[in-house]
């Protein structure tokens, strides 16, 4: 984690600094580009080891400003926009994952009882948006610093594991790689002393990446491509969407919503 020198708010005029330790000489990672099948592994090698180390712990308990995913506020704010989402994507015009329309119903109708099972735990501390734009590493190596950690919560850890590949993994390289990809984070959790049963950890995955279709599906119902052009926002909203789509059927979101 990037040392921080210096965090300040004015909350009453809604100015702020954060003085923050300089990434410069890092290789910035590029979502639009994506993530290789090794260089993903070494991620959720260290993801597991840093799950790992707040499993079921007493220290959230000192954490309890960290929202959980069944927050009444996201309880409240989230499936208003997943229901406009699925609205979107029956216009989406890039290239969806056959399925991928009727998922996205069969999660609009679940999606409170979804939330409130993805929020069961087991719990740890994940960062809550670790995809590869928010990953720098270091030349030559896998070692990786992660910032923007302001949407972490208490919750499973298979939270951070799915939005890896969802958002940062070309569908070819999911379909040929997702399941090892999932074994590999488990056989990590292990080696780091946690004992959680592959299967449960399996649907979980599953549940998980059902929720998280929340977040193409708020991309497309607030996106205007039109206003975009063919910048690169334009080109990693037509990435994200399919990637976020192919990964929920391949772990099976489909037989848990």
């Amino acid at each position: 984690v990037p040392k921080c020198y210096l965090s300040a708010i004015d909350a009453d005029a809604g100015r702020f600094v954060i003085l923050m330790e300089d990434l410069g000489h890092l290789e910035a990672g590029d979502q639009l580009a994506g993530i290789t099948p090794a260089r993903a592994g070494a991620v959720l090698d260290a993801l597991a080891a840093f799950h790992a180390s707040y499993w079921e712990s007493p220290k959230l308990a000192d954490l309890d400003w960290v929202p959980v995913q069944d927050d009444p506020l996201y309880v409240a704010a989230v499936p208003p926009i997943v229901s406009a989402g699925v609205a979107a994507l029956e216009h989406f015009d890039g290239d969806l994952p056959a399925g991928s329309l009727e998922l996205a119903r069969k999660v609009d109708a679940g999606f409170v009882d979804l939330t409130y099972r993805c929020a069961a735990g087991p719990h740890t501390l994940v960062h809550g948006d670790a995809r590869l734009d928010n990953l720098f590493f270091r030349p030559g190596t896998d070692e990786f610093a992660l910032i923007d950690w302001q949407l972490s919560l208490r919750n499973r850890g298979v939270y951070d594991l799915v939005w890896l590949l969802a958002t940062s993994m070309d569908v070819e390289a999911q379909n040929a790689h997702a399941h090892d990809l999932v074994h590999r984070y488990h056989a990590a959790l292990e080696a780091n002393g946690v004992r959680w049963a592959f299967d449960d950890l399996r649907r979980a995955a599953a549940e998980q990446s059902a929720y998280l279709l929340s977040g193409p599906l708020s991309l497309i119902g607030t996106f205007d491509f039109a206003e975009a052009g063919d910048g690169r926002a334009a080109a990693l909203v037509r990435k994200w969407v399919p990637r976020g789509f192919n990964l929920a059927l391949l772990l099976g979101a489909a037989d848990v919503v």
